[in-house]
């Protein structure tokens, strides 16, 4: 009967180790692809947010060129020649800032699609730290559970239990 036990005790915890080791080996895997997961999302939204920016810069260049026009017309019905001098110079003024606007939109634009891609990419590194210090972890517990069970054998066959 005290074999029956010892050698129960001892299967238990191999099986616990096992078990132990198993769990965490999983749990490191779903961290990775948890990860990998996060940052597609953040590549997927920085390109989003690309495309969303491009899309606004093209609307803003229609407005620029209607505002331009707006000026031109009210030049133009002043009687201003606008094609050289002082009203030349103030369209290429006002040109040179609706677009200096444009450009500061794409700059914004290409650091946050950026931002984005890095955060992501620190997701990627932070789970795969995560996973290995998991991994890690497993080993450490499944050498304990087996060091854990050598020492029971030990103890059984010292008391004669096997």
């Amino acid at each position: 009967m005290a074999t029956g036990l010892a050698v129960a005790a001892i299967a238990a915890t191999v099986v616990g180790a096992g078990v132990s080791y198993y769990g965490q080996q999983q749990a490191a895997k779903a961290t990775e692809r948890a990860s990998a997961y996060n940052a597609n999302l953040a590549s997927i939204e920085a390109r989003n947010r690309e495309l969303e920016g491009a899309e606004a810069r093209n609307r803003q260049r229609i407005a620029n060129r209607r505002r331009m026009a707006t000026i031109r017309a009210r030049l133009a019905h002043g009687g201003t020649h606008t094609a050289s001098g002082t009203p030349l110079a103030i369209l290429s003024e006002s040109q040179s800032n609706l677009d200096l606007g444009i450009q500061d939109a794409a700059r914004a634009t290409g650091i946050e699609a950026s931002r984005m891609r890095a955060q992501g990419q620190l997701g990627l590194w932070e789970g795969s730290q995560q996973a290995g210090a998991m991994r890690t972890q497993s080993y450490g517990s499944l050498l304990s559970g087996l060091s854990s069970a050598g020492s029971q054998t030990s103890r059984f066959r010292y008391s004669g239990a096997i």
